[in-house]
């Protein structure tokens, strides 16, 4: 009597195992479909944020450029702020979209950070002791290495060849990207040094440097060094343009009402019309009081 009421339990058993399957399939399901989506949206995002970026940095060139056409501004108003901000910015734009983007650009001179192929021994010393923090025996050996890069090879065209030297490591390169470039444009300027390298290049200039801010007279770090007859013959093999039309241009844009902010950076050359060298990787920006 009691075999059919078995069958009957082993069936109902079976069939909430099965339901149950199916719910965990089912949610296994969602949960992928809303990842893929997630993945499709930050896709969506990158690519209307490269657009833009690339957008804004032709528009702030040309606005910039139109600048000299129009009333003499002083000096901080050229640099799209106080005075503080001793000549970093040449020029600053905020552009408002109707569907809620919000877009703001500034312009770096190129000698605001190390150039790869340009830098000295002591400009790349300072780089990696400092803003690495490695001791001098490691910062020499990634130094060597550069410079055996630049005569082996016909010299950096990315930044990213720089994990192809010696002694260089992938936290060393994270930690230097941002103000190193490939452009052979000279030597690190003070006055137009971007966040760390400021303050690092004012440290290397000592009391002169302080002098010369104190005097309102723009400071020039000791690593720029002389004009020379090699400074010369390197600036006339240089067919990327010349070394004071590269421009970098950081664009923030703000997505959505400000709920999701990326930044990029666009490399342009002002001689070859505004053309664009390279657009960088963007990087989303979780804290809006992280931006700068």
């Amino acid at each position: 009597m009691s075999h059919p009421h078995s069958q009957r339990g082993f069936a109902i058993a079976l069939l909430l195992w099965m339901i149950a399957g199916m719910s965990l399939t089912v949610a296994a399901v969602i949960h992928f479909a809303r990842t893929d989506t997630s993945m499709a949206e930050l896709r969506v995002d990158e690519a209307r944020v490269r657009a833009l970026s690339a957008g804004m940095a032709l528009l702030i060139l040309r606005d910039s450029a139109m600048e000299r056409f129009g009333p003499k501004q002083s000096r901080a108003e050229e640099a799209g702020g106080d005075d503080g901000d001793e000549g970093q910015k040449l020029s600053s734009k905020q552009h408002l979209f109707d569907n809620g983007v919000e877009a703001n650009a500034v312009i770096h001179p190129a000698n605001g950070f190390v150039s790869l192929n340009n830098a000295n021994q002591a400009e790349l010393q300072m780089l990696f002791t400092d803003m690495v923090n490695l001791n001098e025996s490691m910062a020499q050996e990634i130094v060597d290495g550069i410079l055996k890069y630049r005569t082996e090879f016909p010299g950096f065209r990315y930044v990213e060849e720089l994990l192809a030297v010696e002694g260089s490591t992938r936290v060393v390169y994270d930690s230097v990207r941002k103000y190193v470039h490939p452009y052979r444009t000279g030597g690190l300027s003070v006055e137009n040094a971007i966040g760390d390298l400021k303050s690092l290049s004012r440290s290397e200039d000592g009391d002169a440097g302080s002098e010369a801010n104190a005097r309102g007279a723009p400071a020039r770090s000791v690593v720029q060094g002389r004009l020379t007859f090699d400074l010369i013959a390197e600036r006339s093999r240089n067919l990327n343009g010349g070394a004071d039309s590269f421009r970098a241009v950081d664009v923030t844009i703000s997505l959505a009402d400000g709920a999701r902010v990326y930044r990029n950076r666009i490399w342009v050359d002002q001689s070859a019309r505004g053309a664009i060298l390279r657009k960088g990787p963007v990087e989303r920006v979780f804290d809006r009081e992280r931006i700068e």
